[in-house]
């Protein structure tokens, strides 16, 4: 333990100082944290929304419950698609669907705002030129409304992170200008006069963002979007490998230990690869062991930590925060309790962090080659409660058995660093609260 705690204090700690230092990962980690509760409502109502009003769903349709075809008068196959009940369920999918596109652009005007008082300038105007951009953006991005809310799915934060920071930096960087300030008359308004003088560095940054959203849209029009070129230059097979599975892991968890969200950063390549092999699983039979939905269902990962603090943890605290976050953590929203106990850029907690879902990948693709668990073959919201997240995804009990098996083995992972943690905090004076 000791030559454990020396290496941490030499190499990990000042790491991790000089990141919990910088004021850029400071400003996304206040906004996941006055974001929460609308993460949390969010999140729910539209996992509520593709698990029990989807047509084509695990409730309603014939392959799952088969709800849909005991409230359409018993119609099948493409004469219950054509139903009136198939159509009013898309419509009332839509409203469901607004939640993801709503996240995203909340996220983006709360790190706008956080982002103005980094990089000091207006904040009212920061926020509204982050709307403006978002704006601009939309329209290289989509074509019809059901491509607008699946466009946000995946890449709801990615978006949210590019078009704040781009936005606020350039503006900030103009409004700092003098050059640009723009003589107001004594006899204006002051709250007015507040705002006209940055109406020439207001006008460059919107400009900017629309030359850069048409260049952007022309550049995706004629070269294709960064997943087409993915799948141009590395094949399915490649993708497919047990190594380039744990090397995404990999590279998802360690951006959310530094507080960035992992999924949404590495969407280009779960869309160029995992979401296809994902739809060929369910409509052409195919058997790709990682998929959208494969990934989706480990995040039963950060469960295992939960109860592994709850039998041995010292710490009153984790324990309450673990008591806090377990209804999200069921609903595999993770955001609460990576950021409460926390796990975000906590070096206790790094090496399992890391290590406990790249096992997981390994017993998943051991299990699914090996036939004894069916591949994931269908698609469900990723807020899917944990265990029947795994029963729907491959349409067996196996996949409630897989997801029981990865937390049982995350369990035991993270059991010997919390129990270490207890053992490094013993010749500390306890906080009040705290055993």
């Amino acid at each position: 333990m000791g030559k454990r705690r020396n290496l941490a204090e030499k190499y990990l700690l000042p790491w991790t100082l000089r990141l919990c230092r910088n004021s850029y990962l400071t400003a996304v980690r206040d906004t996941f944290c006055i974001m929460m509760p609308f993460i949390f409502v969010l999140t729910l109502l539209g996992m509520a929304g593709g698990v029990l009003l989807s047509p084509t769903g695990p409730v309603m349709n014939e392959d799952g419950l088969g709800l849909g075809m005991y409230l359409s008068g018993n119609l099948h196959g493409q004469a219950y698609r054509e139903s009136d009940l198939f159509r009013t369920l898309e419509g009332m999918q839509r409203f469901f669907a607004v939640c993801n596109v709503l996240l995203s652009l909340l996220f983006s005007v709360v790190f706008a705002a956080r982002l103005s008082k980094l990089w000091r300038c207006n904040s009212i105007l920061s926020v509204l030129c982050t709307l403006a951009g978002y704006a601009f953006f939309l329209p290289g991005a989509v074509s019809s409304l059901e491509e607008f809310f699946m466009f946000f799915v995946g890449r709801g934060f990615f978006i949210a992170l590019c078009v704040a920071t781009l936005t606020v930096r350039i503006f900030s960087a103009l409004s700092h200008l003098q050059c640009l300030r723009v003589p107001v008359p004594a006899a204006v308004p002051p709250r007015m006069a507040a705002h006209m003088r940055y109406t020439l560095p207001l006008a460059v940054t919107l400009t900017m963002l629309l030359l850069l959203s048409i260049l952007w849209a022309m550049t995706a029009h004629s070269y294709g979007t960064l997943e087409t070129v993915l799948r141009d230059h590395v094949s399915m097979e490649t993708s497919q490998s047990l190594g380039m599975a744990l090397v995404y892991e990999f590279l998802v968890r360690i951006l959310w230990w530094t507080g960035l969200n992992g999924v949404g950063l590495m969407a280009f390549w779960s869309e160029a690869f995992y979401v296809p092999a994902q739809i060929a699983n369910e409509l052409d039979g195919a058997r790709h062991i990682f998929t959208i939905a494969f990934f989706d269902s480990m995040m039963v990962s950060l469960l295992g930590l939960a109860i592994a603090i709850w039998v041995f943890s010292s710490r009153r605290d984790w324990r309450s925060i673990c008591a806090f976050s377990v209804l999200s953590l069921l609903f595999s929203i993770s955001e609460p309790f990576l950021f409460a106990l926390p796990v975000v850029l906590n070096p206790a907690m790094l090496i399992p962090y890391i290590v406990a879902p790249m096992v997981n990948v390994i017993v998943g693709w051991a299990a699914i080659a090996w036939g004894i668990v069916p591949a994931f073959q269908y698609a469900v919201p990723w807020a899917t409660p944990v265990l029947l997240d795994g029963y729907l995804s491959t349409g067996d009990v196996m996949g409630f058995v897989l997801q029981l098996v990865w937390l049982s083995v995350d369990i035991v992972i993270y059991s010997p660093f919390v129990i270490i943690f207890n053992l490094m905090r013993q010749d500390e004076k306890p906080k009040d609260g705290e055993a």
